[in-house]
């Protein structure tokens, strides 16, 4: 399962490097990520202005800031940043030079070909 996790988390943010043609873009603000108040920390997603053939876009990123819970992240707040934006689907982007979110998919697929081996290993003996 960590595998197919992996796999499909990576090609996603692929999917948007691909077909998304590369635009500058400014930090504005955040999206909350969790509404569970029941963690210590809570995921906010980049919200980017950018414009695109005269037209205004407020976009979501693929990628994220983890904060406190209860705290605002103010990090990154007005900072110009390169995304891939496809005018196809205007809701999400992803930014360049983020790879958080591609390392999580390869540790993921990673832990997920160590349970694979794990099994094999436990069958063989058995």
């Amino acid at each position: 399962m960590f595998c197919l996790l992996g796999i499909f988390i990576f090609l996603f943010r692929f999917w948007f490097i691909v077909t998304g043609k590369l635009v500058e873009g400014r930090i504005v603000g955040y999206s909350r990520g969790t509404n569970d108040d029941r963690h210590f920390f809570t995921a906010h997603r980049f919200r980017i202005c950018l414009q695109y053939e005269e037209q205004w876009y407020y976009v979501d990123s693929l990628e994220s800031t983890t904060v406190p819970n209860g705290a605002i992240p103010k990090e990154a707040i007005g900072r110009y940043v390169k995304v891939y934006f496809n005018p196809h689907t205007p809701k999400r982007v992803a930014i360049k030079g983020m790879h958080r979110l591609t390392w999580i998919s390869v540790i993921m697929f990673l832990f997920g070909l160590l349970g694979v081996w794990l099994g094999f290993i436990i069958e063989l003996e058995l």
